[in-house]
């Protein structure tokens, strides 16, 4: 049993992790502005594709979001 005073839940944020055993996240990495954009983003599936707990189905998304 956790006590978490009122004042936490009114001006943070609260996740709660434990109701799903699977969730998304957001990763932001970085590269420089004169990288080959499709090389990172096939490194980056790559790399993806080698660890078994990352499901397939919906697959990873990679986003270029701002150069």
């Amino acid at each position: 049993m956790y006590y978490v005073p009122n004042v936490k839940f009114i001006e943070d944020n609260v996740a709660n992790y434990h109701t799903n055993e699977k969730r998304r996240l957001s990763i932001k990495i970085y590269i420089d502005y004169l990288s080959d954009t499709v090389k990172t983003k096939a490194i980056l599936n790559k790399v993806l594709a080698s660890f078994p707990n990352i499901l397939q189905a919906p697959a990873p998304v990679i986003v270029i979001e701002k150069l």
